[in-house]
Parts: structure tokens; C-alpha cells; sequence
């Protein structure tokens, strides 16, 4: 899932996605190519996807960070806490920094998050 989630989303730096897709049907692929919204987390720059099912995200290094490659997949969980995991060979350091600067972001501010850049996506 998380590999479907970055093809996606890498996927998405190259061609814009509709500012309001509809959500993913359950058992389809869920694209995250909305966006994207530039943050920094942990001293790097990372680049913030929304996915299709309007809860979910993405969030990959820029290009030419210490922190590339390494993106986080953010997914909501039936209890309503977030589940975040992360996969690449950046920088251990700087992905750890982000890894926890998005954990301390809570439900709120990683829900804040996915709606920062669908908006970003409406611009």
C-alpha cells in the first residue's frame, strides 16, 4: 500500500490532479496527487499530497534535500489517531526529526495538513 501510495504521489510532481477528485471506491487504489503544499518538518523541506479518499496523504522530501529520498504515508485509523510510516535512504537524522515533528502534529494538525494541500491543489 505504502508503494502505491508513492508511485501515486511522484506520480503527481509531474502532472497536476483535479483540484476534487471523488474518493477512492473501497478496494481501488487510492491515488495522492492532490497538491502538493510545501512544509518543513524536522529542518527539511518536505512536499505535502493529499490522497483521493480525502483523508489520507503523502509526504516526500523535496528533491535535493540531505532528507531524499524518504516520503511518510499518512493514514487515518478506525480509532481516529493517524498511523504515519516512512520508507528511504535520505539522511536517518533529518527523517527521524520529521518523522517526529509530524507525530507531535496530532489529529488536528495532521487532519490541518491533508486540507492544506487540497486547497493548495484548488490554487
Amino acid at each position: 500500500m505504502i508503494a502505491a501510495l508513492l508511485l501515486a504521489a511522484l506520480a503527481g510532481q509531474a502532472a497536476p490532479a483535479p483540484a476534487a477528485p471523488a474518493p477512492a471506491p473501497q478496494g481501488e487504489p487510492m491515488a495522492c496527487t492532490i497538491g502538493p503544499v510545501e512544509r518543513n518538518f524536522g529542518g527539511s523541506d518536505w512536499a505535502v499530497f493529499a490522497c483521493s479518499d480525502g483523508k489520507s496523504a503523502v509526504v516526500l522530501s523535496k528533491p535535493g534535500s540531505p532528507a531524499a529520498p524518504f516520503f511518510f504515508a499518512i493514514q487515518p485509523q478506525p480509532d481516529g489517531h493517524y498511523a504515519i510510516a516512512g520508507e528511504g535512504t535520505g539522511d536517518k537524522a533529518l527523517s527521524e526529526a520529521a518523522g517526529n515533528a509530524l507525530r507531535n502534529l496530532g489529529k488536528a494538525g495532521l487532519a490541518q495538513l491533508v486540507a492544506d494541500a487540497r486547497a493548495a491543489a484548488k490554487k
